[in-house]
């Protein structure tokens, strides 16, 4: 809801856009957020249905933002090719508040939506809760979503409280911020926490999920490295 305030007070979505989105974030919220809060429980003794329903809603959760994210990049495209009367480029507005709302629009996708339903499902959650996937979903979900959209509201406070001088003299530290926060966080996903879950899940498959979550495995040279 915050990110579809943002993006409109910036300009790039429609009012129509933005109070859509806030509506089905709401709906999916309270209709289906406490049942999605479920698919932490995994172990508590849910039923079948109760499980499948919780992974359901939990994976729906990204849709808003994504769809919103999607809108407002096709308003940034459609920007880059207008010209004002002088015959220069429109800048993007606030435009590093943008480019880290669409850090968050990214990361919700992939962490919080690829790598959170990877988990989710109650035939694979059995497997894999609690292992190095989970990890992978909760540090993509948390820094790549919240993480960034922190980031976001301090940027574009910061801007509205600096002169365009200090401005000029901010915008590589924030350039160098939001570079540096999102290679960071991809090279940790790519190099260490979702090939260790994979190589972490190969092991609940082969020796059993005691096995992996054991020193037997964590212990050994390979896993520890990764």
């Amino acid at each position: 809801m915050l990110v579809a305030v943002i993006l409109f007070g910036l300009g790039v979505v429609s009012r129509i856009t933005a109070t859509r989105v806030i509506y089905l974030d709401a709906i999916l919220y309270f209709s289906g957020g406490l049942i999605g809060t479920g698919h932490h429980w995994y172990f508590n003794g849910h039923s079948e249905l109760n499980m499948a329903l919780s992974a359901i809603f939990s994976a729906m959760e990204v849709i808003p933002l994504t769809l919103l994210t999607l809108d407002a990049w096709d308003f940034i495209k459609v920007t880059r090719t207008q010209r004002d009367l002088s015959g220069e480029h429109i800048p993007v507005p606030h435009e590093w508040t943008f480019y880290f709302i669409m850090a968050v629009g990214t990361w919700n996708f992939f962490g919080a939506g690829v790598f959170g339903f990877l988990i989710n499902l109650p035939i694979v959650s059995y497997f894999e809760v609690g292992t190095m996937l989970t990890v992978n979903h909760g540090h993509a979900a948390m820094m790549g979503v919240f993480g960034m959209l922190a980031i976001a509201l301090m940027v574009f406070s910061e801007r509205h409280v600096s002169t365009e001088a200090k401005w000029n003299g901010l915008k590589k530290y924030f350039k160098i911020s939001f570079w540096g926060l999102n290679i960071g966080l991809l090279m940790m996903v790519i190099f260490s926490l979702f090939p260790g879950g994979i190589m972490q899940f190969r092991d609940v498959l082969e020796n059993g999920y005691w096995h992996a979550r054991s020193l037997h495995y964590t212990g050994q040279d390979t896993a520890r490295l990764i």
